[in-house]
């Protein structure tokens, strides 16, 4: 208790006043809490109106924990979707796109239609193999990832948070696999010529490769 009570005044969510301190222990008990208004808060990080979450936790409500573990995961997705429009608004390269596609809706459209011809490209090995993949318009995490961001010591349990999260119905989890006779090889980055880490896994029973996608994930707060 009395650590996290010092993280919170080390954030600035608690206050000292009139030269006592906001949090007093008398006999062991708490004696009283004063926490920062939300407007200085925000003031103080520069967060703006539109730039946080609104949480609303009931009798039923899953634990804030995973909640803001759901919430984190669905920042990361949003954070490559904006990486993925910087890219692709590309005078240019929008132009190719749109003789290769045809016309969009919206943003995430286009990231739908770029990950099925990635994935057509590796079962049927096309020219294009390359240029698709070059375009990362999928906006989900292997294990190894997610457990970096959330500072796992080891990717299981990056896994058993996914696990919890489904089960809680804050996240729908998809497993993801395209099998492919004719893929020889990971792809090359038009843009820098590294090769592309596509998770390719040789099946010894069927004699062909299998692209195991990182899961799809579906946020459903």
């Amino acid at each position: 208790m009395y650590t996290r009570m010092q993280w919170l005044k080390d954030f600035n969510l608690v206050t000292e006043q009139h030269g006592i301190k906001t949090v007093q222990f008398k006999d062991g008990e708490l004696k009283s809490i004063t926490l920062e208004s939300w407007d200085t808060i925000a003031s103080t990080y520069g967060v703006k109106a539109n730039q946080y979450h609104e949480i609303t936790i009931n009798e039923t409500s899953p634990k804030l924990e995973y909640i803001l573990k759901t919430l984190v995961i669905s920042e990361l997705k949003g954070r490559a979707l904006y990486k993925f429009t910087e890219i692709v608004s590309n005078n240019h390269l929008k132009a190719k796109l749109e003789a290769q596609l045809g016309k969009w809706e919206t943003i995430q459209e286009l990231a739908e239609k770029i990950v099925q011809q990635q994935q057509a490209s590796f079962r049927k090995w096309s020219d294009s193999y390359d240029f698709w993949h070059s375009l990362r318009a999928d906006f989900n995490f292997n294990i190894d990832t997610l457990a970096r961001y959330f500072h796992f010591d080891d990717h299981r349990s990056a896994c058993y948070l996914k696990k919890v999260l489904a089960k809680l119905n804050l996240i729908k989890v998809q497993s993801r696999k395209t099998e492919s006779k004719k893929a020889t090889r990971k792809p090359r980055s038009i843009f820098s010529g590294d090769r592309i880490n596509l998770n390719l896994i040789w099946d010894e029973v069927k004699k062909i490769r299998v692209w195991q996608q990182p899961d799809l994930i579906t946020i459903n707060l």
